[in-house]
């Protein structure tokens, strides 16, 4: 089974990355342009799913991939600096601004211990 570091990594070679969103679209048909990490391993996870039907009631993409990498939901730190891997992904990703790669590289310990 793929780990969510390999899916990361996949999806990162897809677009370029991008901050503050899972994806940025460029145009009326939706192709994606950019991902986040985690819009890069929902790329890599599930194609364009997250994109077809994303507010038709289905389970959010997210929901959707800490279903199947239950790394996501591991909290980690501790204290003020305690969060779920997903939390400290998108700390990374959205304000560190951390390479998707590099925080591929980071997730392994915690994958390594599931």
């Amino acid at each position: 089974m793929q780990k969510l570091s390999e899916a990361i990594r996949a999806g990162a070679k897809e677009h370029r990355q991008c901050f503050d969103w899972y994806f940025i679209a460029t145009n009326a048909a939706g192709a994606i342009s950019q991902t986040s990490a985690i819009g890069a391993a929902i790329y890599a996870a599930f194609g364009d799913i997250f994109l077809q039907g994303m507010f038709d009631g289905k389970p959010k993409p997210e929901d959707q991939l800490k279903a199947r990498f239950p790394v996501l939901n591991k909290v980690i730190g501790e204290g003020d600096n305690a969060g779920t891997v997903y939390e400290w992904i998108q700390i990374l990703n959205h304000q560190n601004r951390w390479k998707r790669e590099k925080i591929a590289g980071w997730l392994e310990q915690f994958e390594e211990e599931i």
